[in-house]
């Protein structure tokens, strides 16, 4: 799955055409792109799709509405975009974490066009949501409602996917789609390992936040 690109701008019209004219010139799948401005003036959105565009949004930008756009991109697999694959294996490569770390600066910066105050919102809004998603999951774990525990380990997964290493993402990921099967000795197994990492990354993404506070 090619990487998803974020366009920002008044009308980030010709930036989504080159983008296009080169990929029709090399033969090459057309990636996402996701128009993002500041204005939102009659017929913008029709004019940005008309230059390319996958998706356009209006700021202040809904990061739930972003996440599930970019969701979506995902091929049938829901594999993260190579983009971002490429960039936690070079962050990994080049610089030592503690065992057991799960938040990956690099990764996110990556997602946000280096903006490191647009990660930290990103960052806060994961604090925010994801305790109340990893209660629920442990509740339906233990209820052995399989159908939604595989809802919110995908939603956990998309609200901390673009900030993370793989371990804990790929442990979601798993067991979003292999709950069902399991027995509810092994649910409980699998579920436990991943409370556990999911604990350790709020706890490393407070420290990042409180950090990066003036």
């Amino acid at each position: 799955m090619p990487s998803t690109q974020s366009k920002t701008g008044r009308l980030p019209c010709s930036g989504a055409r080159r983008i296009r004219q080169h990929e029709a010139e090399q033969g090459l799948s057309n990636i996402p792109i996701i128009g993002i401005t500041a204005n939102a003036m009659k017929g913008d959105r029709e004019t940005c799709l008309a230059a390319g565009m996958t998706h356009y949004l209006t700021k202040p930008v809904n990061l739930d509405q972003l996440y599930q756009l970019i969701d979506a991109q995902f091929d049938a697999n829901d594999q993260p975009p190579a983009k971002l694959e490429a960039v936690a294996s070079a962050s990994h490569s080049k610089e030592s974490r503690p065992p057991g770390s799960h938040f990956d600066e690099r990764v996110g910066l990556s997602v946000c066009g280096d903006n490191r105050g647009l990660l930290v919102k990103v960052v806060k809004k994961a604090i925010e949501v994801c305790p109340a998603m990893q209660a629920e999951l442990a509740g339906a774990i233990a209820a052995g409602d399989a159908f939604t525990a595989a809802r919110l380990a995908h939603k956990l997964k998309g609200a901390i996917a673009n900030f993370c290493t793989p371990q804990l993402p790929q442990a979601l990921k798993a067991l979003e789609l292999e709950v069902e099967s399991l027995q509810q000795q092994e649910r409980e197994q699998r579920w436990r390992a991943i409370d556990e990492m999911l604990t350790t990354l709020k706890q490393e993404l407070t420290h990042y936040t409180d950090a990066e506070q003036p």
